[in-house]
């Protein structure tokens, strides 16, 4: 993986993206993570409720997972979603309908950016819960 660059993975045909291109929070946080994140291929993302978050009990953890080098498997810990969006998530409890994207990753700038999807409806409450 390049230094920067935009992907544009498809998703599911039943899924519409339900929320459009965000930060990643901590990134700065996991630098090796990062570094080794430039090196793999077949990059999908992974969201995983973390309880026991000792900062967050709604903490909603994202995880790379892919191939070093084209034949290691390997999964590393990026960040995570920005703290209101996962108190959104945990209050509706869909996490398992939903599904990251990666759109961009920005390993000088520590930025990986993504986008989620999932079903219309979850789209509809989510902004409602957000007040769009």
């Amino acid at each position: 993986m390049r230094s920067c660059k935009w992907l544009k993975p498809a998703y599911p045909d039943d899924h519409i993206i339900i929320v459009t291109q965000f930060s990643i929070a901590g990134t700065f946080y996991y630098q090796p993570s990062l570094q080794t994140l430039r090196w793999m291929t077949g990059v999908t993302l992974k969201l995983v409720h973390n309880p026991r978050n000792k900062y967050d009990r709604n903490a909603i953890a994202v995880f790379a997972v892919g191939k070093l080098l084209w034949t290691v498997p390997r999964i590393v810990h990026v960040g995570h979603l920005p703290a209101d969006l996962a108190q959104q998530i945990a209050d509706l409890r869909c996490l398992p309908s939903i599904l990251p994207r990666l759109r961009l990753v920005d390993i000088p700038n520590s930025t990986i950016i993504i986008e989620l999807t999932g079903p219309k409806e979850l789209r509809q409450k989510l902004f409602t819960t957000r007040g769009h």
